[in-house]
């Protein structure tokens, strides 16, 4: 199975967004992407350092 992922790109959010049923207006898109890039990249950044959950 593979691993949950952030989604990243806009046709990836609206995948996700649709399967949750919820709606993401264009004009909020921007942001959306913006946040979930730096979600992205902290997570890479604790798994790098070999944490795997938070204390």
């Amino acid at each position: 199975m593979e691993e949950p992922r952030i989604p990243l790109t806009e046709d990836e959010v609206l995948a996700a967004a649709a399967m949750l049923d919820l709606p993401i207006l264009a004009a909020c898109m921007p942001g959306v992407l913006a946040n979930l890039a730096l979600l992205d990249r902290h997570a890479r950044t604790l798994l790098a350092q070999g944490g795997t959950e938070c204390e």
